[in-house]
């Protein structure tokens, strides 16, 4: 077989990658020191391989159809946070729909706000169209807003832990946390898979991310 080699170019959203992809990413380049590997972190759903990617990693909710779905990690948790000083200054929410009187900082997806955030309660999904003065397109500079005070954010429980221990942010809205599957590696099923490709899937098999493997259409 063809030694893998060469670029393989992932595309990611770039809260993931701290706290799931790089120790992933580390052990993977000390294994095959002859693929270099470059990751572009966007948030937004994209078309791999016409943006000339080899794969992406996504939520599985977003995913779209006809893809080839290996699962990295998961479940995952979302929450709402906010730093305790504004909490103080502004209340503290005892339902999601308490957030209609907040200030939330709401993320940019490509062309779209996500401002219709996700929440669960009793095993029913609902959300709430929340509004907020101010918009980011990076995962953690708008966590890094909300340390500062500007508003409520919504975001992965793993990517705001080391916040909430160090007393920086709080978590609030904990009882109706909403829940996805998990992130996954995915390519289009048509797409060739090529040896770089090939070997960064089997890695993943080999560091045990996910149980089985398995492809999904979601």
């Amino acid at each position: 077989a063809e030694k893998p080699s060469g670029l393989l170019r992932l595309n990611l959203p770039r809260q993931v990658y701290p706290f799931y992809v790089a120790p992933l990413v580390a052990s993977f380049t000390q294994k095959y020191p002859e693929i270099t590997v470059e990751l572009f972190f966007e948030d937004q759903t994209s078309d791999v391989v016409a943006t000339g990617f080899d794969a992406g990693i996504r939520l599985s909710d977003i995913l779209a159809k006809d893809v080839v779905a290996i699962k990295l990690f998961g479940p995952v948790r979302f929450v709402t946070v906010a730093s305790p000083q504004y909490l103080d200054r502004m209340g503290r929410p005892q339902h999601p729909k308490d957030l209609l009187s907040h200030n939330c900082i709401r993320p940019r997806l490509g062309a779209g706000l996500y401002e219709r955030w996700e929440f669960e309660h009793q095993g029913k999904e609902f959300q709430v169209q929340v509004k907020g003065s101010l918009i980011l397109n990076d995962s953690l500079l708008m966590l890094d807003a909300a340390v500062d005070g500007a508003g409520i954010a919504y975001s992965t429980e793993d990517a705001i832990r080391d916040k909430v221990r160090s007393g920086k942010l709080e978590i609030v809205l904990d009882p109706f946390a909403c829940t996805s599957t998990g992130f996954y590696l995915y390519y289009p099923r048509k797409s060739q898979v090529l040896p770089k490709l090939r070997a960064f899937i089997e890695h993943i098999k080999s560091e045990n991310k996910y149980k089985s493997p398995q492809s999904s259409d979601k």
